[in-house]
């Protein structure tokens, strides 16, 4: 099964896939491709390690796609084309949403690069459009 997993930035995506992806499935995640081409920023990559990883997370995302490959793929903000290319290949949305409040106090304590405070307020202003009943909303709210 492909499973997409949806929400802003510092919601707690990546975590949500490390704790429930098996280990024989493939994971997409754009941040660590980016530290696998050696960027040394955990978020928030910037040139050429964002160039070079957008492609690689591309190819990988349309080889899943055409070959139906079980896997994990964190994408925080879809196009409409993105998701119906995801519904096409029958994929599960799952909506990792802890809340505005909490992704901004998890950005913080992440010390997060610079943008990403606008970057989360953008996403709760406009959040992507995923497809009704193929849709599961997940609270990742982190623990102490």
């Amino acid at each position: 099964m492909i499973h997409v997993v949806v929400g802003p930035p510092a919601s707690g995506k990546s975590t949500y896939v490390d704790e429930h992806a098996a280990e024989n499935e493939v994971k997409v995640d754009f941040d660590r491709i980016a530290q696998a081409f050696g960027s040394g920023i955990p978020h928030g990559s910037v040139e050429p390690f964002r160039t070079v990883a957008f492609a690689a997370r591309s190819a990988a995302i349309r080889r899943i796609l055409d070959e139906n490959i079980d896997a994990w793929i964190i994408h925080s903000r879809p196009s409409v084309e993105q998701v119906e290319a995801y519904e096409r290949a029958d994929a599960e949305f799952i909506l990792v949403d802890p809340g505005i409040d909490q992704c901004l106090e998890q950005a913080a304590d992440d010390d997060r690069p610079e943008g990403t405070e606008q970057a989360i307020r953008d996403w709760y202003d406009d959040p992507p459009n995923l497809p009704t009943g193929k849709t599961s909303t997940r609270n990742t709210r982190r623990t102490a």
